[in-house]
């Protein structure tokens, strides 16, 4: 399966925070933050932009493939 930025993008990020690439990987790293979190991950002291969006990815596939049911309450939109 392959998948573009601008897809996953729709789904975890506002408009607002796709407007530049600088600021699209800011937003991963603070939504990739959360989803540690609420996996119950310990909070990452540092946390680069791909590895952020890695985990956005990821966490696209699960739902796009049906492994996750429903998105955390605090990605939906």
């Amino acid at each position: 399966m392959e998948v573009s930025a601008e897809t996953w993008h729709r789904v975890f990020l506002y408009p607002r925070q796709q407007r530049t690439g600088v600021i699209a990987k800011h937003s991963a790293e603070e939504r990739a933050r959360e989803i540690i979190a609420w996996l119950g991950g310990s909070r990452p002291t540092s946390l680069r932009h791909d590895a952020a969006e890695a985990i956005l990815i990821g966490l696209w596939g699960l739902k796009k493939v049906g492994w996750l049911e429903e998105l955390p309450e605090f990605l939906r939109r």
